[in-house]
């Protein structure tokens, strides 16, 4: 090929990346078009482009050829929009997944091939929602701690429950981690009938070093849009000396999903109470008892003192009988509004166990399932904002 495949495309406003005989004609039909330099032609495809943002700062908008497994192509779309890079995609894959999938990770749009320059020049472009993008990330993301107020309230079923209400929803773009924060003696791995993420305890240990690529080799992907980290570690090695770090890691994860789901543990939040300063919302798990309202109270106010601006949501656990106070009582008490009431569903948790799957999954039509959705619809991120469009030359150089 005769395009130049090192020219630093930093001063651009406009560059393309390409890989193909046909990606070149076309993107050299949008150059002259917009009357972008000719160093703006350049090699490499979609990791190119991804490359070449990582070594220095790049144009404001770049065309791209789709060139790499669409995991790969969605990891380093999210890394162009982490700095502040608008993506353009073209390729000769034409499935809806394709599109849907660059699109969810911050892609402007995709173009399947055959498309001509004009169509590119003449598409109306639309703000994407920022799903993987770091700066406007706290608008579009929400991290949800899952705190049961006391033990067998079924907090970390809840948990897993509502991350994969979260990755299955039909909006494009749900990413979602489920992160088990009980390094001790976290279940949410053997729950699911999964090996553990020893990887987790190297995210902890070098938080720095999270990126798309760190997470996809360290996380256990349970699905195409759902990752999970849960790992127990050996107590005879003495108990892990890394929860100073759990802020740093889980603002790191912020960029790279849209929702995270964590399932703490309440001596956690004591030990580290910065972790609450990453948490959109709080879930507290309550029993309908003396002692499990006692302790709700108790740390519903030690939440409001350490992070006054979180958003704390009750959610009543009948799994754990007790002394079946009144819901109006329990909420007085709390100072809360109850968002949703997990029932008694014994039959289908026992076969969600046996299954290592979710009961929301298996029983998405249950009353279980139905609670775990109304919490996750009152707390989740609305990115059906209103888009402003412009147009492609307008929105290349104004």
């Amino acid at each position: 090929m005769s395009f130049a495949l090192n020219t630093a495309p930093s001063e651009l406003p406009f560059a393309a990346f390409v890989c193909t005989e046909s990606g070149e004609a076309l993107a050299r039909d949008v150059i002259a078009a917009t009357g972008a330099p000719s160093g703006a032609l350049l090699g490499g495809g979609l990791s190119g482009a991804a490359r070449a943002a990582q070594q220095a700062p790049g144009a404001q908008m770049v065309l791209t050829e789709l060139d790499l497994p669409l995991e790969r192509a969605c990891a380093d779309v999210s890394r162009l929009r982490q700095s502040g890079t608008s993506v353009l995609v073209f390729g000769q894959d034409p499935s809806i997944q394709t599109y849907r999938a660059l699109r969810g990770a911050g892609a402007l749009e995709y173009f399947p091939m055959p498309v001509s320059a004009q169509e590119i020049l003449s598409f109306e472009l639309a703000t994407p929602p920022a799903a993987n993008v770091a700066a406007p990330v706290a608008q579009t993301h929400r991290t949800i701690g899952v705190i049961g107020t006391n033990g067998g309230v079924g907090a970390s079923a809840f948990a897993a429950n509502l991350a994969y209400l979260a990755s299955s929803s039909k909006r494009a773009g749900r990413k979602t981690a489920l992160i088990d924060a009980d390094v001790q003696f976290g279940s949410v791995a053997l729950d699911l009938d999964r090996d553990g993420t020893p990887g987790l305890l190297d995210a902890l240990n070098a938080p720095d070093r999270i990126d798309a690529t760190f997470l996809d080799s360290t996380m256990d992907h349970l699905s195409d849009t759902l990752a999970l980290y849960s790992f127990a570690t050996d107590l005879q090695r003495g108990v892990h000396r890394g929860d100073h770090s759990w802020p740093d890691m889980m603002h790191q994860m912020k960029h790279e999903f849209s929702t995270t789901i964590v399932d703490l543990p309440r001596n956690l939040i004591l030990q580290t109470p910065d972790i609450l300063k990453t948490l959109d919302v709080a879930v507290l798990i309550v029993p309908a008892g003396y002692a499990g309202v006692s302790a709700s109270m108790r740390l519903a106010a030690y939440l409001r003192n350490e992070h006054p601006e979180l958003n704390l949501s009750l959610v009543l656990s009948d799994v754990r009988r007790d002394a079946q106070l009144s819901v109006t009582d329990i909420a007085k008490a709390l100072g809360l509004d109850l968002a949703a009431v997990l029932p008694r569903c014994d039959a289908e948790m026992i076969r969600a166990q046996r299954k290592g799957r979710t009961v929301a999954e298996l029983y998405p039509r249950r009353a279980y399932a139905k609670a775990c959705r109304a919490l996750l619809n009152g707390v989740a991120a609305d990115d059906s904002a209103e888009r402003k469009s412009t147009g492609f030359m307008t929105k290349v150089f104004g």
